[in-house]
């Protein structure tokens, strides 16, 4: 996954804890990972990081989520050609 913050003290391997909100529900999940790339640009620094720990009914959920907005996406994009 990919976190942007105005802190850029992070370095790289460094593991992170993190609460990540549901999309579908009003619920916090916990989770960890590791820093695998860093860029910093006007301000921000965005990470990316390799998931470590989460409840895998919970990550599964989000993996969904996260499939069925990029398949509404990019069946627009096909359709609209």
């Amino acid at each position: 996954c990919c976190i942007e913050s105005t802190n850029m003290n992070f370095k790289l391997f460094d593991t992170l804890d993190f609460l990540v909100k549901h999309p579908a529900k009003d619920i916090f999940v916990s989770a960890s990972g590791d820093i695998v790339w860093k860029h910093e640009a006007n301000g921000t620094c965005s990470l990316g990081i390799k998931l470590t720990s989460m409840d895998k009914g919970i990550k599964s959920e989000l993996l969904d989520f996260a499939y069925d907005l990029w398949l509404e996406k990019n069946l627009q994009t096909i359709s609209s050609q």
